[in-house]
């Protein structure tokens, strides 16, 4: 046979036998099992509504071997596999189920249905062959049998998210002890306040995947847990309830020798306070989450060593002085979170990784110095976040087109000096939806903010901007939320032959701004529901033939104004008015039925109590003080 023939006919015989297997008849699950199953569905009700509910394209007399969620193996056709899980079953799972007869199920999933505050069944015990059992989600309750520890083949089990569940410390202790093989442990948001901490160090030498949260542990988690040979996630998030504060959960991270496969450490406790340097030696680690941990002192440099980071996240602690300059070097990394610390000093000049970078968090910090030309350069970034720093000098716009995919911006309360923009930039943004400027020392509208079309927040209050045009907004067809409040004084007015609707605008405040009166652009936005107009120096009456306007209005503060007189409301859907601290004079008009809250204190009303105040249908909270109204 010529050599070329001999691979040709190795193929067409591969072809030919897989042809012939794939022609093979799925073998068929015994009527045993088949009843089982419908037995077990039967005791449920299921939301026919429902999308994930698989059950219900079962067929009784058919195969349950081709049944959805369901997987038999290749010889008898037992069924080994069943997986139910979010498939809205509901309804109280026994002890006399059916599903315990299913004595080679070596899969079992059940997560996220409704089983009604079940006990788990120590019939559950039963199920010895068993490697996969997860049941989070499901509303079980009460303790956990220590027939669990009898499943002793277990490389996966997650019991989290049953929030009546309580793990005792000697079932707990043997079923760390009997289930060797165990690879999965999720153990979240269950009790677990009588289990000694210790009792993880008997935990599998095999465990890949350990996660605890909120399980009301007390006094010392072991250290040597870290040091597992095959640990590869570990997540401990740990938030004591005010009334036990004093029964804490400490856990310290290995100062020395700490190495290993480790791809993902999720740590939030208030007891955790240091990172060591032996961090960096997970050279491994792709998520790194410790935020919310009371972490102190300076952020390791170590941290460099970290190059497969794909996931940082230091928020929310008490770190102190700069960033090291290696933190923005990572080639991998996607996500930076280190806002809410203490951070400080200024930003290096040049980077040579972040390519990758999609959220910046930085807010909330006394960063100072320039922002960084190269922070316009970073291709994948969606979110920058600078705000509630000491960020000064120019803000430089002129490089933003290339953040063609940046959504949202935010770079308020700093010591910027000014935004500068060429007018005639050709800005391409096209995913740009929150900008937030509040407290940036503005002096005139921003012109590349024109450009903005796919707009849905902006916040500029708390500037020194004194005219806007609405024609500035032309472009903003999708804005919902606009904050233009505390630019004292502000003058918004329409040079526009038609009167600009923004059509999706939903949240207006103007509060503070020194407005004399009720503009066409106010009330042309049609779409309003939220509307702040308090603290400035409108004047007159409100009056059905000159005030018809604000018609899908629920909330609307005119307090602290000069209105002199309230003939009419206009606002047939309004649930909150407030209207306190005006000039309003004469007999108190009746809000809209709608209306939950009606503040009217510090005005000039007089007359008699109106007799809808004693109704009990009327207004929720009602504030008349220093209003002279008689009885």
């Amino acid at each position: 046979m010529k050599g070329w023939l001999i691979p040709l006919y190795f193929l067409l015989f591969s072809l030919f036998f897989t042809s012939c297997s794939s022609a093979l008849p799925l073998p068929s699950c015994p009527h045993d099992q088949s009843a089982a199953l419908t037995q077990f569905n039967n005791s449920f009700s299921v939301d026919s509504l429902c999308q994930s509910a698989k059950t219900i394209s079962w067929k009784k007399g058919t195969n349950c071997c081709l049944w959805d969620g369901v997987k038999c193996d290749n010889e008898a056709g037992n069924v080994i596999t069943l997986d139910l899980s979010f498939s809205c079953l509901i309804g109280p799972l026994h002890s006399n189920s059916t599903l315990f007869l299913l004595r080679h199920l070596r899969q079992l999933n059940l997560a996220g249905n409704h089983f009604n505050m079940s006990p788990i069944a120590s019939q559950f015990g039963k199920l010895t062959s068993l490697t996969h059992l997860n049941i989070s989600e499901s509303g079980f309750e009460g303790k956990i049998p220590i027939a669990i520890s009898y499943l002793s083949k277990l490389l996966s089990l997650d019991l989290s998210d049953n929030y009546g569940l309580i793990f005792e410390g000697h079932v707990f202790e043997n079923v760390v002890k009997n289930l060797t093989q165990l690879r999965h442990l999720h153990l979240s948001n269950i009790d677990m306040s009588s289990v000694a901490p210790t009792s993880f160090i008997n935990m599998s030498s095999y465990i890949t995947t350990l996660i605890l949260e909120n399980n009301g542990l007390q006094g010392t988690f072991p250290e040597d847990v870290f040091h597992f040979p095959y640990l590869q996630k570990f997540c401990f998030i740990y938030f004591p309830l005010e009334s036990r504060m004093e029964q804490e959960l400490e856990l310290k991270f290995p100062k020395t020798n700490w190495s290993g496969p480790l791809k993902s450490l999720q740590v939030s406790s208030p007891y955790l306070q240091e990172l060591p340097d032996s961090v960096g030696n997970l050279r491994s680690l792709e998520m790194l989450d410790l935020g919310g941990s009371n972490l102190k002192g300076p952020i390791s440099a170590s941290l460099g060593n970290l190059t497969q980071l794909e996931y940082l996240d230091l928020s929310h602690n008490n770190f102190g002085g700069p960033i090291p300059c290696s933190v923005f070097n990572f080639t991998q990394l996607q996500f930076l979170d280190l806002s809410e610390n203490k951070l400080v000093g200024s930003f290096p000049s040049k980077v040579s990784g972040l390519s990758q970078l999609s959220i910046l968090r930085l807010h909330h910090n006394f960063l100072s110095g320039r922002v960084p030309s190269w922070f316009f350069t970073l291709p994948s970034l969606v979110q920058l976040m600078l705000n509630s720093n000491k960020l000064n000098g120019n803000f430089e716009l002129t490089k933003q087109s290339e953040l063609s995919k940046l959504e949202v911006l935010s770079l308020s309360n700093n010591a910027l000096s000014s935004f500068t923009s060429a007018s005639n930039s050709n800005y391409s943004l096209p995913c740009f939806v929150s900008l937030e400027l509040s407290s940036c020392n503005i002096s005139e509208f921003p012109n590349f903010v024109r450009n903005l079309e796919g707009l849905y927040s902006l916040n500029l209050s708390y500037n020194r901007i004194h005219v806007i045009e609405a024609v500035m907004f032309l472009k903003f067809k999708g804005l919902e939320v606009l904050d233009l409040s505390h630019n004292i004084p502000l003058s918004v007015g329409n040079n526009s032959e038609v009167d600009i609707v923004l059509p999706f605008l939903v949240e207006l405040s103007l509060s503070s701004c020194n407005i004399t009166e009720l503009s066409n652009f106010l009330t042309t936005q049609e779409s309003l529901m939220f509307l702040d107009l308090s603290n400035n120096n409108i004047q007159g009456q409100i009056t059905e033939q000159e005030n018809n306007w604000g018609s899908n209005l629920l909330t609307l503060d005119l307090s602290n104004n000069l209105l002199t007189a309230l003939e009419y409301y206009p606002w047939k859907s309004i649930e909150v008015l407030e209207l306190g601290s005006n000039l309003l004079e004469g007999p108190l008009l009746a809000p809209p039925p709608s209306t939950m809250v009606f503040l009217i204190s510090n005005n000039r009303l007089n007359g008699e109590i109106p007799s809808w105040i004693c109704n009990p249908e009327s207004s929720n909270s009602l504030f008349f003080s220093t209003c002279p109204i008689t009885t």
